[in-house]
């Protein structure tokens, strides 16, 4: 059986396999590039990795320190990385669960649901979602160096705090016309 790893991404990071936090990341970078691939979940190129997050640096040098990031990333997450001459990507095919792409699932079904005449699923599923969301995307997530990684990241952040900013305008709406304000108001404090 595989084992699993799963990511804690909004509100801070925490990452454990089994779970036992994964430590021994040689950088913010190493860290960074394993939350990177296990959200965006694709394969991505060598060459488009080490510009995201050594841009700033010499070819030869980002590359480098991409091969160097790769196998300490190996050693801590083993199988659940994916690695090629070519290309790297994050194994969505084994044991895996990752807050923000739950949190973006949930969100997502909500407005079918609700589309669909199924109100009542999709408070359930928001509500779900709210849990999730404890705070901003990868929080405390700071690189050196890295102006294009910022700059996704930058969006990320923005993109996952107004659906969670929607999803509470959504439980606010739906609490307040049914006059149950007392659990209205806890989402309005957020």
């Amino acid at each position: 059986m595989a084992e699993e790893l799963r990511f804690g991404l909004l509100g801070g990071i925490h990452i454990a396999r089994n779970r036992e936090p994964v430590a021994g990341f040689i950088s913010n970078k190493a860290l960074a590039l394993l939350c990177y691939l296990a959200v965006t979940g694709r394969p991505h190129q060598r060459d488009f990795l080490a510009g995201l997050f050594w841009g700033e640096l010499p070819e030869a040098d980002a590359r480098n320190n991409l091969r160097q990031v790769l196998a300490n990333l190996r050693k801590l997450v083993g199988d659940h990385l994916e690695v090629d001459r070519q290309a790297v990507a994050f194994n969505r095919a084994l044991s895996h669960w990752i807050d923000a792409v739950e949190f973006e699932r949930l969100t997502a079904e909500s407005m079918g649901q609700e589309a669909g005449g199924n109100p009542q699923s999709a408070i359930c599923n928001l509500q779900s979602a709210i849990c999730l969301y404890r705070g901003d995307f990868l929080a405390g997530l700071n690189l050196r160096e890295a102006s294009a990684f910022d700059e996704w990241l930058t969006v990320e952040r923005e993109r996952l705090r107004a659906l969670a900013v929607s999803a509470l305008a959504a439980l606010i709406d739906h609490h307040t016309r049914r006059g149950d304000y007392p659990t209205a108001i806890p989402f309005a404090r957020r």
